[in-house]
């Protein structure tokens, strides 16, 4: 929802009895403060079944207090995002009902600056929080307090990551949060969205993370000192590496970025993958372009586009087509070429991998990138997620992208349906088929059966066996069995066993028998 915040709108969203995630931007000036503190306020109170709930705002000043007894009380909440960039109130006693929430899991929260106490409410928090699992900081954490943060960090014992995604890091704190690693064993990503040092204090630094196994753990925009000891990792098979921190190609050497590449061409665990490039290097495009194709454990890829060429894009889109493994991507970029555009539309209409897309930039064309993505998007029948930082149903474009992701994911919804129930619907079983071996099945099936992940393939490993074993009434060729008048001499249709069965409708689709 996009609107003033006003009592007004609380009002209706107030009906809205079975609401769980919620998204509201407001588009609010300063003399409506008092109107919207108020809102807030009741808004707070009252949303006691939403599990999501985002707050953007423009230029509004959020009234932290209510937000903060909110947390206090509610046991509903399971993800808050908040944007208190233009906010003049300390998050403090955010942080500080942080203490006593016993049901976040997610925090995002975006500021322009934190003190030293708000830094103090916020290690207190770490060290005594016991429910939260990711937390997120978009704005400057000066390296006290980031110091601060590392002895709560210490104490600690559910976190699961803790990323820094706001202006660079200093060395300081970061030398402190790596080593608390040392003592804290629960967390399983520290992250660093950029970083400031020396060549010296970088080298140093790329030493304590060998030494510690840290690169497992933490990531962080990586350097020439990173490469040696990476490149190590990634040709171990007793690894537990799967993500790596961005690497910008053109800040490495020819012969640091071959190194590289050789060992993430042959890495059979490596998950995530995050580069910047100038598109204008041929050398290193190609180079990318060669890894993208060789490797397959890869299954996020964020491609950071510096001076957009489109038909230098091009060939990455066609490494990334001719990746069969691949199921999201994240396209960063200031602008894009016209021409990079259609591309990507095409890439979409065609392909049949990538189920998640993300487009996290700002520009004053996104609303005609979307509208021009749309055309290939509405031709693809899986991807189920679609991020970008504008997306207002006001507009014809963003409607029909939101119709094509409701339509996807119902038609997962039904995959996970004959995964679950073994029906014998013929349209359960195309879903099936067309979602089978994406990750977005796996994790589909975890969340809405309770099952762990190994009992979810179990799962439907399943339910493929029973859509071999009962290829033909599924498909409505037979009711309930075959039978065949007895001809004498040979062996009849209804004469062969299961495994017979299976071998022949192995070769054979469900949408091959039209209705």
């Amino acid at each position: 929802m996009e609107s003033t915040l006003s009592l007004v709108v609380v009002n209706s969203l107030q009906r809205l009895d079975k609401c769980e995630s919620l998204t509201i931007s407001v588009r609010q000036h300063r003399y409506d403060r008092d109107t919207a503190t108020a809102a807030m306020t009741r808004l707070m109170g009252s949303m006691a079944r939403v599990k999501k709930l985002r707050l953007i705002s423009a230029c509004l000043d959020w009234n932290v207090s209510a937000i903060a007894d909110a947390l206090k009380t509610n046991v509903k909440l399971t993800t808050l995002k908040l944007e208190l960039f233009e906010c003049s109130s300390s998050p403090k006693e955010l942080f500080a009902a942080l203490e006593v929430n016993t049901t976040l899991k997610t925090l995002l929260i975006g500021f322009s600056r934190t003190d030293g106490s708000c830094a103090q409410a916020l290690a207190l928090a770490v060290s005594k929080n016991a429910s939260l699992l990711n937390l997120v900081l978009f704005g400057h954490v000066a390296d006290h307090c980031m110091i601060s943060i590392a002895e709560g960090l210490q104490l600690n014992t559910t976190l699961e990551k803790l990323q820094f995604a706001g202006a660079a890091a200093g060395v300081d704190g970061v030398f402190a949060l790596c080593d608390a690693l040392y003592t804290n064993k629960t967390l399983k990503k520290l992250v660093f969205s950029d970083f400031s040092a020396t060549q010296e204090e970088r080298a140093a630094l790329a030493k304590k993370l060998a030494g510690c196994n840290g690169y497992s753990r933490v990531l962080l925009p990586l350097a020439e000192p990173d490469l040696p000891c990476l490149s190590a990792l990634l040709t171990c098979p007793t690894s537990s590496l799967k993500e790596l921190g961005q690497l910008n190609v053109d800040l490495i050497s020819d012969a640091g970025l071959k190194l590289l590449f050789d060992a993430l061409a042959s890495s059979s665990h490596v998950r995530t993958l995050k580069v910047a490039i100038d598109t204008r290097s041929q050398a290193r495009r190609a180079a990318l372009c060669s890894l993208l194709r060789a490797n397959r454990s890869f299954r996020s890829i964020t491609i950071s586009l510096q001076n957009d060429q489109g038909q230098c894009v091009q060939e990455l889109l066609d490494a990334l087509e001719a990746n069969r493994n691949i199921s999201e991507l994240v396209i960063d970029a200031f602008d894009l070429e016209m021409q990079t555009i259609e591309s990507l539309s095409d890439f979409f209409a065609r392909n049949r991998t990538i189920i998640k897309f993300k487009l996290p930039f700002l520009t004053p064309d996104t609303y005609r990138i979307v509208e021009n993505l749309s055309r290939g998007m509405m031709m693809n029948p899986l991807i189920v997620e679609f991020e970008t930082c504008l997306f207002s149903t006001d507009d014809r474009a963003t409607y029909f992208i939101s119709q094509m992701l409701r339509r996807n994911r119902s038609v997962l919804n039904r995959a996970v349906d004959f995964v679950v129930l073994h029906c014998n619907d013929k349209r359960a079983a195309e879903a099936f088929e067309l979602f089978r071996g994406k990750p977005c099945l796996l994790d589909k099936v975890t969340e809405t059966s309770g099952k762990t992940e190994s009992e979810a393939q179990f799962a439907i490993a399943s339910a493929r066996n029973c859509l071999l074993d009962n290829y033909l009434v599924i498909t409505g060729i037979v009711r309930r069995s075959v039978m065949c008048h007895p001809r004498g001499s040979g062996t009849e249709c209804d004469q062969l066993n299961a495994d017979c069965w299976q071998a022949i409708v192995r070769h054979l689709k469900v949408s091959d028998v039209l209705s």
